[in-house]
């Protein structure tokens, strides 16, 4: 159990740690950015199925997508808000590499969803058996 708390130690630890502000940074924009970002990827784990899930989200996987798609707007911002050029490029560029590895995450998880013939976590979830061993899913995996 002890184990657990220790990522959220770590990211509290690491907020509460002194604050470096750039000297024409947006200071308000550059210190809240991280942990709005933080907040917005945490929330996601609310949409996630699991055995004590008391609520039922309709529409979660597409949910899921629109939430962790966010997080790159969040990169941008906090490239942005130090008012320097080379570390909005250095957002801009983590930010592309988020969307691209959020084409294949989509892709990889469109597939069980169309399978499923829903966009509820829950019912993917519970319909997986079924066609775990579907060609078609194969061949998108294995590509």
């Amino acid at each position: 159990l002890a184990g657990i708390a220790q990522p959220l130690a770590d990211a509290l630890k690491l907020f509460i740690k002194e604050l470096v502000l750039p000297n024409m940074s947006n200071r308000l924009m550059y210190s809240m950015v991280p942990m709005v970002s933080l907040s917005v990827a945490l929330f996601i784990w609310v949409l996630l199925p699991s055995s004590k899930s008391y609520s039922y989200v309709l529409y979660g996987v597409l949910l899921f997508f629109c939430i962790s798609a966010l997080n790159s707007y969040f990169t941008i911002l906090a490239g942005w808000s130090s008012n320097s050029k080379y570390s909005f490029l250095g957002g801009m560029r983590a930010a592309a590499q988020a969307i691209s590895y959020e084409v294949t995450l989509m892709l990889i998880l469109i597939s069980p969803v169309l399978l499923a013939k829903t966009t509820a976590w829950d019912m993917v979830v519970k319909s997986f058996p079924t066609f775990l061993f579907s060609p078609f899913l194969g061949m998108i995996w294995y590509v």
